[in-house]
């Protein structure tokens, strides 16, 4: 068994986690603890290390369709990864995390039977509903799966086991994620979930980033996915348009809270696309002013300050905009879009693009929102599960200990056997000899008076015997 990635967590835990591989391998290769009753322990430390393999730090994207989830994803991991052209109907659930070696790797789950004839049933029973507004949502989702001749891929897809491919090329990775995620193509129908790694990103090991299917899709199926990651996940980033709440939006946020009602803490509201401002910096400043008085409320983040912290504006299409245009050369579309942006956000130096960009990264908000996750949020989650491992491994160090005794204790007399020297093993040797010789000399003597007994008390019943006979 190898222990965990040295780099997630602090070097004293890692000592420790590393101790515990060591003594686990030699009760399980070890000779001397073979015959003993020790097999529950080793699976037990196993158990606890594919345990916590498996934590992470889950952040789940939840918003209405075209809010900018996928486009704010992109920003944080630093490149065009998530599927931007997402519709209701077409919605795949995709996390996104760090690789642990130099290639990007894609695993897809696929639906089995019995959920896809589920998702089926729901699709039939709205296509036929009496509710004019629940056939026309429907809609759109049967004339694209007909369009895409969908049904005769399905055998092809359903039932399929774990599909894992990987690549070192960007563009590779970027086609594989758009064939069972894009709404162009049939085989995102069949597709439950997709895990991406990808390499040499932004994101920290042990952070995954979660794109949801949406509170509002058609289907409850996959609507009942993204309530079961809400409920799940260390921090919620509900992404509305920074320009409009509307009721829909607001529902949306409501449901979240709805959820975990007992943690608002963990939702973040992210006002989208700040840019679509005419003065990104005054107006977003009096719409979050008018969002906080919505959510500071008790069925809210119940605080003031705290609602003030959580809502966050932001434009992930500036930022990657940035990142897809390193130099700006005079005369060009990216300069007059630069400029644009520039002056909406009130830092444009004619004189310096490059403090111009620098400025203008600011104030996209992006990497304001990376200190948030990195230093805040993964900060306090990475020491609260440390300290919770660390009392687990004092735990399972104990009941080694303990098994260490036993093991110990059956060996003594071997040890102690060892440790003696010549003259005390010939003195024992002696001592054994002695006990042996006066053991036998006490059986012969008791054999002796044993056979003397017997004689006399043969002659004493002859003459008993003799007797008789003279008086007869």
């Amino acid at each position: 068994m190898k222990s965990t990635t040295s780099s997630f967590w602090s070097e004293s835990l890692q000592n420790e986690l590393d101790k515990l591989v060591l003594c686990n391998n030699i009760m399980l290769n070890s000779p001397y603890y073979s015959d003993l009753p020790y097999d529950h322990f080793t699976k037990k430390i196993s158990s606890f290390f594919e345990d916590i393999k498996q934590r992470s730090f889950q952040i789940s994207f939840v918003g209405t369709i075209k809010a900018g989830k996928s486009t704010l994803i992109n920003a944080l991991l630093g490149n065009h990864y998530a599927t931007v052209n997402v519709t209701p109907e077409t919605a795949v659930l995709t996390k996104f995390a760090s690789s642990k070696d130099d290639s990007f790797h894609v695993k897809i789950k696929f639906y089995d039977s019995k959920e896809w004839n589920n998702i089926w049933q729901e699709v039939k029973s709205a296509a036929n509903s009496p509710d004019q507004d629940v056939r026309d949502r429907i809609k759109p989702f049967l004339q694209e799966y007909s369009s895409l001749s969908a049904d005769s891929e399905k055998e092809l897809w359903l039932n399929h086991k774990d599909l894992i491919i990987s690549t070192k090329n960007h563009s590779e990775l970027a086609t594989i994620i758009s064939k069972y995620t894009s709404s162009k193509s049939a085989a995102h129908y069949f597709v439950k979930e997709v895990y991406v790694e990808i390499k040499n990103c932004l994101l920290p090991q042990g952070i995954v980033l979660c794109d949801t299917p949406g509170l509002d899709d058609v289907l409850s199926y996959r609507s009942n996915i993204t309530k079961q990651y809400i409920a799940s996940s260390n921090a919620i980033f509900v992404c509305v348009l920074s320009k409009f709440l509307a009721g829909e939006q607001y529902n949306i946020i409501q449901k979240v809270f709805s959820q975990i009602r007992y943690n608002p803490e963990r939702v973040y509201i992210i006002g989208t696309q700040t840019d679509l401002f005419n003065n990104p910096p005054q107006d977003w400043k009096y719409q979050k002013d008018e969002w906080i008085k919505y959510f500071e409320t008790a069925s809210g983040y119940g605080s003031k300050n705290l609602a003030a912290k959580n809502i966050i504006g932001i434009s992930a299409g500036v930022h990657l905009f940035l990142l897809d245009n390193k130099t700006f050369a005079n005369d060009t579309d990216e300069m007059d879009d630069l400029r644009v942006y520039a002056r909406k956000y009130n830092c444009l130096n004619r004189h310096d693009i490059e403090a111009t960009c620098k400025s203008l990264y600011h104030a996209t908000g992006i990497n304001s929102l990376w200190n948030i996750i990195q230093k805040n949020l993964f900060t306090i989650y990475k020491q609260t599960l440390e300290n919770r491992i660390s009392e687990e491994v004092y735990i399972l160090k104990s009941e080694l200990t303990q098994c260490l005794k036993e093991v110990t204790s059956n060996y003594d007399l071997q040890l102690s056997a060892l440790s003696l020297s010549l003259s005390d093993l010939d003195r024992t040797i002696k001592e054994l000899s002695d006990a042996i010789q006066e053991r036998t000399q006490r059986q012969i003597q008791f054999e002796k008076d044993f056979s003397a007994l017997e004689n006399a008390t043969n002659q004493a019943i002859q003459q008993v015997d003799q007797c008789f006979r003279t008086i007869i």
